[in-house]
């Protein structure tokens, strides 16, 4: 068997009415062989992943975790980091093939700092983040050292991945843009020539559920 590539390109909006939050769930990505053209190098996807993170050591610097949460939920954790990462000029890359696996009796440890959590820490600490990225109920983002970067409006984050923040929903299919490496092909180019990180203010581009019937139609 070919070795499979894990991405992480969807992402939807869970929960009830203003506390739907957004959210991508490890059920929903795609575990896929690597097209032949794509099996030989890292390729651009949209999210952070919590489980397999390497980066240059400034990373930990401009985008630290902040000592005051406690007991947050993976998926907060990671849409967050996500957008915070962004904003600050990081880019997010899947390696060509899955080298780390996970079984479910990790989460124990996962459990064992929740239940270290005192009170209504959870969702206290909860309330903190989306307010530190202005995610908390369409409040604008509070200036923090752990909340967003200046070196990209996470406005841009949104439109380049389908994300209606305001309505709570996303659009649909970018998997199929992101696994089939076009997205890359698409963004990488205009990567800053002391490589750090894709120049974004070069890109005029929105996805939507409709764009490769849209692109289709104009050749």
């Amino acid at each position: 068997a070919k070795p499979e590539r894990y991405t992480i390109c969807h992402a939807s909006y869970k929960g009830d009415g203003r506390e739907r939050r957004l959210e991508h769930i490890r059920s929903e990505q795609v575990h896929q062989t690597a097209p032949p053209d794509r099996t030989q190098t890292p390729m651009l996807h949209p999210f952070w992943g919590s489980e397999l993170s390497f980066s240059r050591g400034h990373y930990v610097l401009q985008v630290p975790y902040d000592p005051k949460l406690c007991g947050l939920d993976e998926q907060d954790e990671e849409i967050t980091m996500a957008l915070r990462a962004f904003s600050n000029g990081y880019d997010f890359y899947t390696p060509t093939q899955s080298v780390i696996f996970r079984t479910k009796g990790d989460s124990n440890i996962h459990n064992d700092v929740v239940a270290s959590c005192k009170g209504n820490a959870k969702n206290k600490s909860r309330k903190r983040l989306y307010s530190l990225i202005g995610l908390n109920n369409d409040e604008d983002a509070t200036p923090h050292e752990y909340g967003l970067g200046a070196v990209r409006d996470i406005a841009k984050f949104f439109t380049l991945y389908g994300i209606h923040a305001s309505e709570r929903i996303t659009e649909h299919r970018l998997c199929e843009f992101v696994t089939t490496g076009n997205m890359h092909d698409e963004f990488v180019p205009h990567l800053r020539q002391d490589g750090m990180g894709i120049d974004y203010n070069r890109i005029n581009f929105r996805f939507h559920e409709l764009i490769s019937i849209h692109k289709d139609s104009h050749q």
